[in-house]
């Protein structure tokens, strides 16, 4: 049972925009879905998704406000259909966890690209505040900067913050970032499939120079070296590593992630690559089909056929 049902969009640029169900507005309107999470039996596309946005929209407020609210549900949300990068306008339930005490929040989180960690978060608030300015879901920066590569040593505590094995423990966000660099990769992934990551090392460098970096830092890459679990129960290589820039707009008061992640045995299949790429320009061959057929009769194969 699919309890997704298309919705008006009011004008993207008021407050209020994208969350709120316009009952006054046709339901055709600007093809807008909304998705009630909260319904026996709720089925919605991306669930594993869709909560991370939300976790990361919460994280969002707790960075800027210095609170501490848990995720607990999902209420809704509603999601312009148009095939690609979309925005998400998602209500839900957080915790306090010193207090026990239950809010509702909204968040707005944007994908600036599809197939990668490429988000803004634009709003994160409690349901009924007018703190927050206007929605503008749009990328923080024009021409977004190239990820840095890994640095070769990263026990220079002048320039990275390393975070010990508690701080790992206890750091929500952490985990966060690394499931989103997943989720946004592959987003048919599954909570089993993100607990098998087990996360090593952590150093953070501040983007600004003149600031050291700590672990509350707002501008900051994040190096993030994890085991792939899973593999490892077949003897595959499961040592892998993600990069994370985290940057915030004091303008426009947005939350922007950008990232990527690999493994770290991808080298071998680079100088697989080369091998393969220095074969055809020896062989004088330039086309796959024709390197397959030169190396076919080399090896003295003939097809009944040829005989």
């Amino acid at each position: 049972m699919n309890n997704a049902s298309r919705v008006g969009e009011s004008n993207p640029h008021q407050d209020m925009a994208g969350f709120d169900l316009p009952v006054a507005r046709p339901l055709s309107s600007r093809g807008m879905i909304h998705y009630d999470c909260e319904r026996e039996y709720a089925r919605y596309p991306d669930d594993v998704l869709v909560k991370s946005y939300a976790q990361f929209g919460l994280h969002r407020y707790n960075l800027l406000e210095g609170t501490a609210w848990k995720f607990f549900s999902l209420k809704s949300f509603n999601l312009r259909a148009n095939g690609g990068a979309a925005p998400y306008y998602i209500t839900l339930v957080a915790c306090d966890p010193t207090s026990n005490v239950h809010q509702i929040f909204q968040t707005l989180v944007c994908e600036e690209d599809l197939g990668v960690l490429d988000l803004s978060c634009d709003i994160a608030r409690p349901l009924g505040s007018n703190k927050e300015p206007p929605p503008l879901c749009q990328a923080i920066y024009e021409g977004r900067l190239p990820l840095p590569q890994w640095p070769s040593e990263i026990t220079d505590s002048q320039r990275f913050y390393l975070m010990n094995a508690s701080e790992l423990q206890n750091t929500d966000w952490i985990r966060l970032y690394l499931n989103l660099a997943h989720c946004t990769y592959n987003r048919d992934m599954t909570e089993h499939q993100l607990s098998k990551f087990d996360i090593v090392e952590v150093a953070i460098e501040s983007l600004t120079d003149m600031e050291r970096p700590r672990l509350d830092s707002t501008n900051v890459i994040i190096y993030i070296a994890y085991k792939d679990l899973a593999k490892a129960q077949f003897g595959k290589p499961c040592d892998r590593k993600v990069i994370i820039r985290r940057v915030f707009n004091e303008s426009s008061r947005s939350l922007s992630l950008q990232g990527k992640h690999w493994r770290l045995s991808e080298k071998k299949k680079k100088k697989k690559k080369k091998r393969y790429a220095m074969l055809k320009r020896r062989l004088g061959v330039y086309q796959t089909w024709r390197l397959r057929l030169h190396t076919y009769n080399k090896c003295g194969f003939r097809s009944s056929h040829s005989r």
